[in-house]
C-alpha cells in the first residue's frame, strides 16, 4: 500500500493505492496486475507497462524507470513505491 495524493480522486474512494500482482515465481514474469485507480484508461496503461516484466532479470528499478518515463500521474510515486514493497515481499518469499 501508498498514500494516494490528497487531490487525486482515487483518493476520495480508497484512501490508499492498493496493488496485486501475479508473477510466476519459476521465470519472475510478471503474468497479471491489479491497481486501485479510479479511470479503466490509467489502469490498463499502467498494466501494459508492467505485465510481461521479468524481476528476476533486472530487479524492479528498470521497471519504476519505465513507469517513471511514461506515466505522468499524479499517482506516480505511489505507483513506484508500491511497486517497490510488492517486489522486495516476492524476494523474501522466495528466500525462505
Amino acid at each position: 500500500y501508498a498514500k494516494l495524493p490528497t487531490e487525486m480522486p482515487s483518493a476520495e474512494l480508497y484512501k490508499s493505492l492498493d496493488m496485486g500482482l501475479v508473477i510466476d515465481k519459476d521465470t519472475g514474469e510478471i503474468l497479471d496486475a491489479s491497481i486501485t485507480l479510479v479511470t479503466e484508461e490509467t489502469k490498463a496503461f499502467l498494466k501494459s507497462i508492467i505485465v510481461g516484466y521479468v524481476i528476476d532479470d533486472n530487479g524492479v528499478d528498470p521497471l519504476i524507470t519505465r513507469i517513471k518515463s511514461r506515466y505522468f500521474g499524479a499517482s506516480q510515486k505511489a505507483i513506484c513505491v508500491t511497486l517497490r514493497l510488492l517486489l522486495e515481499k516476492y524476494h523474501q518469499i522466495l528466500n525462505r
